[in-house]
Order: C-alpha cells, then sequence, then structure tokens
C-alpha cells in the first residue's frame, strides 16, 4: 500500500532493488510494524505537564 501511494519510491526500488530493498523493509517495519501502539503503567502517581496521572491499579 505504502508504493501505491508514493509512486516515485516504487520506481526508486525498481531502479536499484538489491540497493533499495533493505531499506524499504526498514521502512515498512517503521511505519506499520506489527505493534501498533504500546502500553505503559505509571507505577506511582505523578504529574506530567501539568496532567496528573495515577499510579496504575
Amino acid at each position: 500500500m505504502l508504493l501505491i501511494q508514493q509512486p516515485d519510491q516504487w520506481d526508486i526500488l525498481k531502479s536499484d532493488p538489491d540497493r533499495y530493498l533493505p531499506v524499504l523493509v526498514e521502512e515498512i517495519l517503521r511505519l506499520e510494524g506489527p505493534v501498533q501502539g504500546l502500553f505503559r503503567e505509571t507505577a506511582e502517581d505523578i504529574e506530567l505537564h501539568g496532567v496528573a496521572i495515577p499510579k496504575a491499579l
């Protein structure tokens, strides 16, 4: 999908696949990685930029 949205990038990949394919794989994993979000829990009550965040249960 990313290459369909960016046809100029597809042309670059086709011009030298041995050079650009490893870079493409890294970029796809960065943008569309298997983990779409990470959750963190606070160990104690904290205030961050003026927002009170309570300790996780």
